[in-house]
């Protein structure tokens, strides 16, 4: 049986998930991470994507990361996410018109500021698409 382990995600604005996991995996800067029970201690940056955490008894969670940091100290880890959604809270067709605005603007953008800008909304609204199970 795998060692269980405290997962809260955290944004600015409230606490998205806080409860036992047995496994985690989330979308680094570097990489994609797993974290199991027991992990080293780490800091390390998150890059737009999704979260997936299996509690005991096998029930899998899926999370919408908007960027942000994640710590691992004594069996807790602490997601500090830009903006954060659980997939039961993403509205499928919301998702998806986000998605083709985004386009739209990303398609429109010259470069720069702009383009950037475009581009970090292109890939938050695809990866609320995806956690919500439409792409």
């Amino acid at each position: 049986m795998a060692t269980a382990f405290l997962v809260e995600i955290v944004t600015p604005e409230r606490t998205v998930f806080s409860g036992s996991a047995e496994r985690l995996s989330v979308p680094g800067t570097e990489g994609s991470l797993g974290i199991l029970g027991g992990h080293a201690p780490l800091l390390t940056s998150l890059k737009i994507g999704e979260a997936t955490m299996t509690e005991a008894g096998g029930k899998v969670r899926r999370f919408y990361i908007g960027g942000g940091f994640l710590e691992v100290k004594k069996n807790k880890v602490t997601i500090l996410a830009d903006e954060a959604a659980a997939d039961t809270e993403i509205d499928a067709a919301e998702a998806e018109r986000q998605l083709q605005a985004a386009g739209e603007k990303l398609s429109a953008a010259g470069e720069g500021p702009e383009a950037v800008a475009a581009k970090i909304a292109y890939d938050r609204a695809a990866a609320r698409q995806k956690v919500a199970g439409k792409l």
